[in-house]
């Protein structure tokens, strides 16, 4: 199910103009690679913000699904069929500079409906980019 999700969440438009790719996948955790183009940089080469924000929500939201029971999961009882962003939540902490960037999402908590996750972006050699507080990413997943 792992390489299926991957492949889902990286056919998806936006993520697809972003360049990210699924470096990791395992239940509860996500790792999301941004490659460094000039279309994802303000002039002088640094990240956009905005493209650190949505690093966050996709790894986050990626995090969330990868923990949960999915439409087509055969065996696994209720299955989720539908997810939403609720609330999330970032801190700029550095400028990355022509430089690829990595996400990396870990469930906090998984409720009934509501997935709880924590994220932080840093480039290669791990310096933090950018982070949010405890809980940073709130993801529902709608099971019938």
């Amino acid at each position: 199910m792992a390489s299926d999700l991957a492949t889902r969440f990286e056919s998806a438009p936006y993520v697809r103009a972003l360049g990210l790719r699924v470096d990791g996948l395992e239940s509860g955790r996500a790792l999301v690679r941004v490659p460094f183009t000039e279309s994802n940089a303000n002039p002088g080469g640094a990240l956009h913000g905005g493209v650190a924000a949505s690093a966050v929500g996709i790894a986050g939201a990626l995090a969330a699904w990868s923990g949960a029971s999915v439409a087509g999961d055969a065996g696994h009882g209720a299955v989720a069929t539908e997810g939403r962003l609720l609330d999330l939540s970032v801190v700029y902490l550095a400028a990355a500079i022509a430089e690829d960037v990595v996400a990396d999402a870990r469930v906090l908590r998984r409720g009934k409906e509501i997935v709880y996750a924590d994220v932080e972006v840093r480039n290669d050699e791990g310096k933090a980019i950018a982070r949010g507080a405890a809980a940073s990413v709130t993801y529902r997943i709608v099971t019938p």
